[in-house]
């Protein structure tokens, strides 16, 4: 696993979120078809335990992660990674879910490509629980260059198919929690959010509201 770092105009005010009464998204608000097909998400995103059908490459990913995760977390802050983990799971599954990605077969997930947008890379124990976490929803692939998730020799740069580029930038947290985010499509075809959570639970993040639009800077074409 890497320790670093999408087709139609879009405008630049995000898709609207269903809120619950409180402004604070529902991760569990979602399509009675997608909730049939995978089972409501826990608080914080989490999703239940794998099937038996789910496919071994993304078991095994499962697996490795969950590794890694109980091998980094000794010696470091658990309540902090957990704490993080659900922060950017929650940004993550917002700006997919906005998205509207599709896939090739119902026996796909979305890939999706995270790179981070900070001075400094998102912490391995964070991508392991990330990784984990939503395996059964996407398969999630840290990156260090945004050429690895792009057809580079396609007019426009676009993503990969059935795939998105997603941007995460440090988390700020005084009380609330933000977080910028990017989405890339196509060289022509960067947003930027920034991102307000609330905590729900111990180590349980919602976002709150809709994000608001800003101008892309770390998944800004490359010159």
């Amino acid at each position: 696993m890497s320790t670093g770092q999408l087709a139609a105009p879009r405008s630049a005010t995000p898709r609207r979120r269903r809120s619950d009464v409180n402004g604070a998204t529902d991760v569990n608000d979602r399509p009675a078809q997608e909730q049939a097909d995978h089972g409501p998400l826990r608080a914080g995103g989490e999703p239940p335990a794998p099937p038996q059908g789910m496919p071994r490459l993304r078991l095994a990913v499962a697996v490795v992660a969950l590794g890694l995760l109980s091998g980094c977390v000794n010696g470091s802050e658990p309540d902090q990674t957990a704490r993080d983990a659900s922060i950017y799971r929650s940004v993550i599954i917002d700006v997919a879910d906005g998205s509207g990605i599709a896939v090739d077969s119902a026996e796909d997930v979305p890939v999706l490509f995270i790179e981070s947008i900070g001075p400094d890379q998102i912490p391995l124990p964070i991508q392991a629980d990330i990784v984990a976490s939503l395996v059964e929803r996407y398969e999630i692939r840290f990156i260090d260059n945004q050429d690895e998730a792009v057809e580079v020799d396609l007019p426009g740069s676009p993503v990969r198919p059935g795939s998105l580029l997603i941007g995460l930038g440090p988390i700020d947290i005084e009380g609330t929690a933000e977080v910028r985010s990017e989405l890339y499509l196509s060289v022509d075809e960067v947003d930027g959010f920034r991102y307000t959570l609330v905590a729900a639970a111990d180590d349980v993040w919602n976002v709150a509201g809709s994000p608001e639009p800003i101008e892309p800077e770390g998944l800004v074409p490359r010159s």
